[in-house]
Parts: C-alpha cells; sequence; structure tokens
C-alpha cells in the first residue's frame, strides 16, 4: 500500500480492525506516504464511529466483515470522498475490495518528504469528561517510544513479544509493535484475550515478553492453576497496575519478572520499573531513552501548580521528548 489514488499525504484514514497482520501494513502504509492513521476501537457501535470518522474529516476507513456492517449504517453520513475499504472476500455494496487498492497501488518509492514532526496518528480519547478527542501524535513520538521501550524492557532480536492488547489502542502501538521493531525481534498477534487459553498461546507461540493492563492480571490470577502457568518462556511481563496483594505471587506463579509503568495517549513515554530497580505498588522512575538526553521529566503539583511535598497527593505533570503536538 506504497500509494493509491484514494489516499495522499496528510489525508486522514480511519482504520476499524482487530488485530491482524493488514492493521500492520496498512498503518506502515500510511506512514509512508505522510498519510494519518485515526484507529477505531473495533467494537464501537454506530455512534461511537460515526463521530470519529466525520470529526477527523476521514479520506477513507479499512474495515473488515465484523465493523463493515457498522460503517455501512452511517455511510450516508459520510463526506462523499471517503471510501470504505473492507477486507472482506465478498466486499458488501459500495466498498472496495481490499485485494483490488493493493492491484492498483504503486510499488515505486512515494516522492514525500516525511519530516519526523510530522502527525502520524489521531488516537481518539476516551470521552469520558466529553467528546472524544483526536491525540495528535507526530513521527518521532512512535520512533522514541519505542526505543525507550526497548531499552526498558531488554528486548533484543531474539525476542518474541506477543500482543493480545488492540492494535487501535496507543500501548499495543508505541510498546508492543515499535518495541519490536526497534529490536528487530518477532511480534506475535493474538485477536483477542482470553485468560483461560493465554498461557497455551504464550507456549505455543514461544513468547519471552508481553503487555497487559491491570484487569489481565487479577484474570490470569483468578485462573485454576495448572502446570502451563510456569512452562514458558516470558521473561518480561509490562503493565499496570498488580494488585500488591498478588504481585510476589503473581510474579512466583507465572515465573517472570513484572514492570509496572504508566503512560497514557499524550505521552507514552511516561514512567517505568526497571528489571534491577523496581518498586511494588509504584509506577516507577521517569522514562529513560538510549540517548541520554532523551528522557521524561515528571512533577506533583498542587492546584495552584506548586511541587507537593513528597508522600502528599499531587496532579502528574510530564515533559518528555514523545509527547503529542496537541488536541
Amino acid at each position: 500500500m506504497a500509494s493509491s489514488a484514494w489516499v495522499s499525504a496528510l489525508a486522514t484514514v480511519c482504520v476499524m480492525l482487530s488485530d491482524c497482520p493488514e492493521f500492520l501494513y496498512t498503518w506502515f502504509g500510511l506512514m509512508k506516504i505522510g498519510a494519518i492513521l485515526v484507529p477505531i476501537n473495533s467494537a464501537f457501535r454506530s455512534t461511537e464511529t460515526r463521530y470519529i470518522v466525520q470529526h477527523a474529516e476521514a479520506a477513507a476507513i479499512v474495515v473488515d466483515a465484523a465493523t463493515g456492517p457498522v460503517v455501512a449504517d452511517i455511510a450516508a453520513h459520510l463526506s462523499g470522498g471517503c471510501q470504505r475499504i473492507s477486507l472482506s472476500t465478498t466486499p458488501a455494496a459500495g466498498e472496495i475490495a481490499w485485494s483490488d487498492v493493493l492491484a492498483g497501488a504503486s510499488t515505486a518509492a512515494p516522492m514525500v518528504d516525511v519530516d519526523a514532526n510530522h502527525v502520524a496518528s489521531l488516537i481518539y480519547t476516551s470521552g469520558t469528561t466529553g467528546q472524544p478527542k483526536g491525540v495528535m501524535q507526530p513521527h518521532r513520538s512512535y520512533v522514541i517510544a519505542g526505543e525507550s521501550f526497548a531499552m526498558r524492557a531488554g528486548l533484543n532480536a531474539a525476542d518474541r513479544v506477543l500482543t493480545v492488547l488492540p492494535l487501535f489502542h496507543a500501548n499495543a502501538q508505541f510498546y508492543s509493535t515499535m518495541g519490536t521493531l526497534v529490536a528487530g525481534a518477532t511480534l506475535i498477534l493474538l485477536r483477542r484475550f482470553s485468560a483461560s487459553q493465554f498461557w497455551e498461546q504464550v507456549q505455543h507461540y514461544n513468547a519471552t515478553q508481553f503487555n497487559f493492563i491491570g484487569a489481565m492480571a487479577r484474570m490470569l490470577y483468578n485462573q485454576p492453576p495448572t502446570p502451563l502457568d510456569a512452562a514458558h518462556g516470558v521473561r518480561i511481563a509490562c503493565g499496570a497496575p498488580v494488585p500488591v496483594e498478588i504481585y510476589a505471587d503473581f510474579e512466583r506463579r507465572f515465573h517472570l519478572t513484572v514492570l509496572e509503568t504508566y503512560g497514557l495517549s499524550e505521552c507514552p513515554m511516561g514512567t517505568s520499573n526497571l528489571a534491577n530497580m523496581r518498586k511494588r505498588g509504584s509506577m516507577g522512575k521517569p522514562a529513560r531513552h538510549p540517548d541520554p538526553t532523551l528522557y521524561t521529566r515528571v512533577r506533583l503539583v498542587d492546584d495552584a501548580d506548586r511541587d507537593v511535598p513528597v508522600g502528599q497527593v499531587g496532579e502528574v505533570l510530564l515533559q518528555s521528548p514523545a509527547l503529542m503536538v496537541g488536541y
């Protein structure tokens, strides 16, 4: 997907897919030509989807058999130039087949000057206090966050990074995917998380690292113990939070090291514990980077923007080289 008539540099393209190789192909194809990725939660229904597609002024949206009907329901509300690209082998009315897009694409290198500060993606927030906002992340954030994560997690070319978190979310993009690329490692994509099948999948794919969110840790811990719990090659699991009361037993039972981290769509290079410097119940220290001049700064302040004393609650302020350029 090096170039095509339906998208150009600076165009916004929505991708509404579950984890699959085609998500990666689309994402990196858009990056190569200077277009802007707009990932959409594949579980969204018509109302949420319509808002993002319209707000992002999308030139196209990529769907599959599961998400195509949702977009078809809102087709009348999309701009006339918004193309619907489907992975389905039998595209519905109004959709363009993915295979036809590939057949019409040029394999020549695009003549586009993509700058590190150009916007690479619009990642929409959850909208808990209002309508979702599109987080404008530049290309540099992806590279720097990936390099930082690979260093903090100790990834190398022999690692096999298993991804159960959705690619439409910042975690799987900045950490699992970009960390894998930086390290020259292998990325393993699973379409969804299953607590009952997780360790079997880990063993089957010879995974050595995975990322998680807090709910996953509790769900895995609540599963009945089996011999597969420790019969795998995972060294590191990165995420947060693991409840303090199960933290030690979680590591012992599953025979791995947990690195609790903190980040967000606006600043993926937040804070992290390190393998040789950890504190249970903590989100760690400000994130570092192989380049010592690139690092995150953190302050805790009160309502008057004054630093709070140690032990007091405050608002987190982050300054980072991997930071959004705005909403």
